[in-house]
């Protein structure tokens, strides 16, 4: 987020509105913060990214990673308009967000702007997961969060969806992913979709499991691109076997040369 000018912390809870009971958790003080569990049940999602003006880039594909998974996003130098007032758009939007995502760095911790963005989003309970660029880790209220390493163009996507499945199990993950490998064009890209579905192979629903099978039938850029053939389909097949539809089973083993035993 951008240095901005800065307002006591406590005027802007005040002001924040009251949150979403129904969207926070039940802090039991006998236990460790760490074995919380968010309850929700939401069928969309609204992340709120925060970050200093310097790593703005790395916010941009973080926002374009949780596109990717049908989230919608906040950045402050992409989604506020020339004439809105900042701090009522971004208070709105910090109190509306599902998620929070701070991009750590020494730069975070020198904004006095970052770290209210930070207490506003404890003081509501969010689904907090911190991204450090370099040695910084979660503090303060996120302390006792568990913080993931990233470098600029290399943002693992499982640090995003594995917590966000962990917490809202009821929002169709998945199904975005299907839906991106669908209209995927050209071999790498086909590769790069579907390794990112890999490790959630064994998580699909059955119709989950059958939509990928149709999608990879009928797009040769993904059952003929070299990973999926050798790698990612047959490893697809012997997770899921029993669950996929036997006719369209024979079809896909048939394209990519998979001998049945």
């Amino acid at each position: 987020m951008a240095e901005l000018p800065i307002a006591p912390i406590g005027r802007i809870i005040k002001n924040a509105g009251t949150p979403r009971i129904n969207e926070i958790r039940s802090v039991n003080l006998g236990k460790s913060l760490e074995k919380e569990k968010i309850i929700h049940k939401k069928e969309k999602l609204n992340a709120f990214i925060s970050y200093s003006v310097e790593d703005r880039h790395v916010g941009a594909e973080i926002k374009e990673l949780l596109a990717y998974l049908g989230i919608e996003s906040f950045m402050a130098h992409e989604d506020i308009g020339i004439s809105e007032e900042w701090k009522h758009r971004i208070l709105k939007e910090l109190d509306e967000a599902d998620i929070f995502i701070p991009i750590l760095s020494d730069n975070f911790r020198n904004s006095d702007w970052c770290s209210q963005e930070a207490g506003i989003a404890c003081f509501r309970n969010v689904l907090i997961i911190p991204l450090s660029l370099d040695s910084v880790r979660p503090y303060g209220f996120m302390s006792h969060r568990q913080g993931k390493s990233i470098k600029q163009h290399n943002i693992p996507l499982n640090y995003l969806i594995n917590p966000i499945i962990d917490n809202f199990p009821e929002i169709n993950i998945f199904g975005n992913l299907i839906s991106e490998l669908n209209g995927v064009k050209g071999y790498r890209k086909a590769e790069q979709f579907m390794g990112n579905l890999l490790p959630y192979f064994d998580k699909l629903s059955v119709n989950e499991i059958n939509r990928v099978v149709d999608v990879s039938i009928a797009n040769n850029q993904i059952w003929d691109a070299g990973k999926c053939k050798r790698v990612y389909l047959p490893k697809f097949i012997e997770i899921n076997e029993n669950k996929i539809d036997k006719t369209k089973l024979k079809k896909l083993k048939e394209l990519i040369a998979v001998e049945d035993v």
